[in-house]
């Protein structure tokens, strides 16, 4: 939800400056908001934790998800919409605020006390540049890094690919990607940590088709994602590409690490 500003300054602030400000501004809580979550939790609203989340989509991606898996939790007297999983690598696991367990009590201004987990997530995906939630958490719950175990524990490859030895010939490795991805993270490419390095698989989540595939292993490079080179790639490149697939059958190239 974007703050509003009078004509007069619309007219002589830049528009660099006014998408600045757009970036950085998070509207507070409203008064009203604050009423329907405390009707929602009754006695228990001075045990949450009660903050706004704003998500930027990447440019282009408007209509796409940001990696939250909704579900809801049901009770004999209430249902209610919280966050089953944070995708690694996702628009919200990198903004490093949302864990598993929040509940979601508002999406785009609008509150999910009368939506389905599936109706928050396609409001989630619509056309908007940006998705803003107001989000409780249960004060007692443990405030995590984006690798801690209750994300998900998953090996991380984290050694500098040129200091490895990979097959010469490549292998085409064809995965079915969901709604959750093709179940691996990406890291390396161009202007790394380690300088300039091809995509390596850095982690294979255990739920994944990757992981039931079995061919991809830790380290392995990916050349191709789909026919488009990885050559001069950043890993958020590889990451948008990947991203930007359909649904369905996704083509990697990969040249195997040797052991």
């Amino acid at each position: 939800m974007d703050s509003t500003t009078d004509e007069s300054e619309d007219e002589i602030k830049p528009n660099h400056q006014k998408e600045e400000e757009e970036e950085v501004a998070t509207p507070e809580v409203s008064s009203e908001q604050i009423t329907e979550i405390k009707r929602t939790l009754k006695t228990d609203f001075d045990k949450y934790n009660i903050f706004t989340v704003i998500l930027e989509k990447d440019k282009g991606f408007d209509d796409s998800s940001v990696g939250l898996i909704l579900t809801a939790a049901i009770t004999q007297s209430e249902s209610y919409i919280t966050i089953q999983r944070v995708i690694i690598g996702s628009i919200a696991d990198k903004s490093d605020k949302l864990q598993k367990g929040d509940r979601i009590f508002f999406v785009q201004g609008e509150s999910t006390s009368h939506l389905t987990a599936s109706e928050a997530r396609e409001i989630i995906k619509q056309p908007a540049p940006r998705v803003h939630l107001i989000v409780g958490r249960y004060a007692k719950a443990i405030v995590v890094g984006s690798d801690a175990n209750s994300r998900e524990a998953v090996p991380t490859f984290t050694d500098d690919p040129a200091t490895l030895k990979y097959s010469p010939d490549s292998i085409k490795v064809v995965l079915r990607k969901s709604d959750l991805g093709c179940g691996i993270a990406m890291d390396g490419g161009f202007a790394s940590r380690y300088g300039n390095r091809p995509i390596v698989v850095k982690k294979i989540f255990s739920v994944g088709e990757a992981a039931r595939d079995g061919r991809l292993k830790l380290g392995d490079q990916i050349s191709a994602i789909n026919g488009i080179s990885m050559e001069g790639k950043t890993q958020l490149d590889a990451w948008k590409i990947l991203k930007s697939c359909p649904e369905g059958n996704v083509e990697f190239v990969v040249y195997k690490r040797i052991d």
